[in-house]
Protein backbone atom coordinates (compact mmCIF):
# COMPACT_ATOMS: atom_id res chain seq x y z
CA UNK A 1 0.00 0.00 0.00
CA UNK A 2 0.97 3.52 -0.60
CA UNK A 3 0.04 6.60 1.72
CA UNK A 4 0.25 9.90 0.55
CA UNK A 5 -0.33 12.51 3.45
CA UNK A 6 -0.30 16.14 2.64
CA UNK A 7 0.08 19.31 5.00
CA UNK A 8 -3.26 21.04 4.05
CA UNK A 9 -2.28 24.05 7.01
CA UNK A 10 -2.20 26.44 4.10
CA UNK A 11 -4.65 25.43 1.44
CA UNK A 12 -7.57 23.77 2.91
CA UNK A 13 -8.95 27.33 3.92
CA UNK A 14 -13.10 27.21 4.46
CA UNK A 15 -15.22 27.49 1.33
CA UNK A 16 -11.82 25.82 -0.78
CA UNK A 17 -12.38 22.34 -2.79
CA UNK A 18 -9.11 21.18 -2.13
CA UNK A 19 -10.45 18.43 0.23
CA UNK A 20 -13.15 17.39 -2.86
CA UNK A 21 -10.34 17.83 -5.39
CA UNK A 22 -7.68 15.42 -2.70
CA UNK A 23 -10.87 13.12 -2.58
CA UNK A 24 -11.34 13.00 -6.58
CA UNK A 25 -7.15 12.51 -7.00
CA UNK A 26 -7.10 9.56 -4.59
CA UNK A 27 -10.48 7.55 -6.60
CA UNK A 28 -8.30 8.27 -10.16
CA UNK A 29 -5.20 6.84 -8.67
CA UNK A 30 -7.08 3.96 -7.51
CA UNK A 31 -8.54 3.20 -10.70
CA UNK A 32 -4.90 2.30 -11.95
CA UNK A 33 -3.85 -0.33 -9.27
CA UNK A 34 -2.02 -2.34 -8.90
CA UNK A 35 0.62 -0.77 -9.99
CA UNK A 36 3.81 -2.91 -9.18
CA UNK A 37 3.66 -3.60 -5.87
CA UNK A 38 0.79 -1.37 -4.98
CA UNK A 39 -2.69 -2.36 -4.80
CA UNK A 40 -3.81 0.23 -2.14
CA UNK A 41 -3.33 4.26 -2.33
CA UNK A 42 -4.39 6.21 0.66
CA UNK A 43 -4.46 10.27 0.37
CA UNK A 44 -4.90 12.51 3.25
CA UNK A 45 -4.74 16.13 4.27
CA UNK A 46 -3.89 17.21 7.70
CA UNK A 47 -4.09 20.37 8.78
CA UNK A 48 -0.07 21.14 10.18
CA UNK A 49 1.91 18.73 12.80
CA UNK A 50 -0.72 19.71 15.45
CA UNK A 51 -3.45 18.27 13.87
CA UNK A 52 -3.53 15.54 15.96
CA UNK A 53 -7.40 14.18 14.90
CA UNK A 54 -5.98 13.89 11.31
CA UNK A 55 -2.53 12.16 12.09
CA UNK A 56 -4.53 9.99 14.29
CA UNK A 57 -6.49 8.64 11.34
CA UNK A 58 -3.70 7.96 9.06
CA UNK A 59 -2.18 5.84 11.78
CA UNK A 60 -5.40 4.27 12.18
CA UNK A 61 -5.61 3.50 8.15
CA UNK A 62 -2.40 2.49 8.31
CA UNK A 63 -3.39 -0.44 10.86
CA UNK A 64 -5.88 -1.64 9.26
CA UNK A 65 -4.08 -1.68 5.72
CA UNK A 66 -1.62 -4.21 7.27
CA UNK A 67 -4.10 -6.22 8.82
Amino acid sequence: FFIQVLDGSKCLKTGTRKDAQGKLIEQEIQKLLPLRDITDYRLFFVRGSNDKGGLAEVADNAVQLLK
